[in-house]
């Protein structure tokens, strides 16, 4: 909120929509992890059959990167994968 509070103030449209594209797959992704969670739930439960799969790391920590990126800008931290 700080991000679109400062951005507004400045007149920003291009970091708005950045911002706002952030939110949106930040969103994305929590909704992923309530879905995770609530699998594991009812599988502790035994209401879930268990299946597992495989993911990409990279693609993951890409993601999680992705996700902090604007935040880590805005108090100037640059974020890498290698």
């Amino acid at each position: 909120s700080r991000l679109i509070k400062h951005a507004v103030d400045q007149d920003n449209r291009e970091e708005l929509v950045e911002v706002a594209d952030d939110i949106d797959h930040s969103v994305s992704h929590l909704s992923g992890l309530l879905d995770n969670l609530l699998n594991w739930a009812m599988q502790q439960q035994g209401h879930f059959p268990n299946v597992p799969e495989k993911l990409s790391l990279n693609q993951l920590i890409t993601e999680t990167k992705n996700v902090f990126n604007t935040m880590a800008e805005s108090k100037q931290i640059a974020l890498s994968v290698s």
